[in-house]
């Protein structure tokens, strides 16, 4: 008996295994599985979401440093340097070449200035120029400009037109659209009366995009080239007036000597007529003279007879006695 009981719990042992083995190798789903083989449901989740999060935090990334590139291409910028030089003319050279260097140009230069003196003694202490370079090369040319002189001030400011730039663009694409239609009909019609209105219409809509192309030109422009204004002075105030009463005592003497300036320019004016009416004058004066002395003088007539009537009464003949 203990021989075949002992052989019975060895049969069902082997069948155990056996079906053990089985379910291993069939691949069903086993606890152990989970976390010798593929990852935890958890895992994958954290993963998923993680890859999620990636994918979603680069293409904001990337937009935003595209928008960033995109409004710097709308900028319009400009410059302001104030140089204290040892001679206006040389150091106007220098910002001459300087700005052809650049690939600029000089769009206004002037030299002296009556507020702060004569032209003929401010022309050599102050002035100011502008040139207008690429806006690329702004800050490398202000840069070079710094060589010509000692910096006293130095200013710039940028702004965005960007608003008004895409408006312009816009509106220039729906104008040649509808410029574009008007055209295609008006090859198609043979009505006079509509044809005549068409080209009306027409006219006023290709002057609309023509202002506009202009407009858009003229923001192209203000993108592409930046300006800069350049102050050249002698002395230390940059050619603008010391605050206080020497400045009050040197800007009441300007104007004194402008005063007077134009007061004799006014007489230097005045004199040659003055001295022409004078003289006409003059002339119209002793010809009356000349012709009251030629004027006769009027003969004498028979003499009054005497009034004795204060004297009494006339007394006549005495009668006879």
């Amino acid at each position: 008996m203990k021989h075949m009981h002992l052989r019975r719990v060895l049969a069902v042992a082997a069948a155990s295994a056996v079906l053990l083995t089985g379910c291993s190798s069939s691949g069903v789903f086993s606890p152990g599985s989970d976390s010798a083989g593929a990852p935890s449901f958890e895992e994958h989740s954290a993963g998923a979401a993680d890859r999620a999060e990636s994918a979603e935090g680069s293409p904001a990334e990337g937009s935003g440093s595209e928008n960033l590139a995109a409004a710097e291409q709308y900028l319009v910028r400009e410059a302001t340097i104030g140089l204290k030089v040892d001679a206006i003319g040389e150091a106007a050279g220098k910002v001459r070449a300087i700005a052809a260097g650049a690939g600029g140009t000089v769009t206004e230069e002037r030299f002296g200035d009556e507020v702060y003196g004569p032209a003929r003694e401010s022309i050599e202490r102050y002035g100011t120029m502008t040139i207008s370079v690429p806006s690329d090369k702004l800050d490398a040319t202000i840069e070079e400009l710094t060589k010509v002189g000692e910096v006293r001030t130095r200013s710039s400011s940028a702004y965005s037109v960007q608003d008004e730039y895409v408006d312009v663009e816009a509106r220039i694409a729906t104008l040649t659209a509808s410029i574009d239609r008007m055209r295609a009909l008006m090859s198609r019609t043979e009505d006079i009366k509509q044809i005549v209105e068409l080209e009306t219409a027409l006219s006023a809509r290709q002057a609309d995009l023509d202002s506009l192309q202009a407009r858009l030109n003229s923001l192209k422009a203000s993108i592409s080239m930046s300006p800069i204004t350049v102050i050249l002075t002698t002395t230390s105030d940059l050619g603008q007036p010391d605050d206080g009463f020497l400045a009050a005592l040197k800007n009441a003497w300007n104007g004194f000597t402008r005063s007077a300036a134009v007061l004799v320019t006014t007489l230097g004016v005045l004199l040659p007529w003055v001295l022409v009416g004078g003289l006409g004058v003059a002339l119209l004066i002793w010809a009356l003279q000349r012709v009251r002395r030629r004027r006769p003088t009027p003969a004498a007539g028979p003499a009054a007879p005497t009034d004795t009537s204060h004297h009494g009464p006339k007394q006549g003949p005495t009668p006879a006695d």
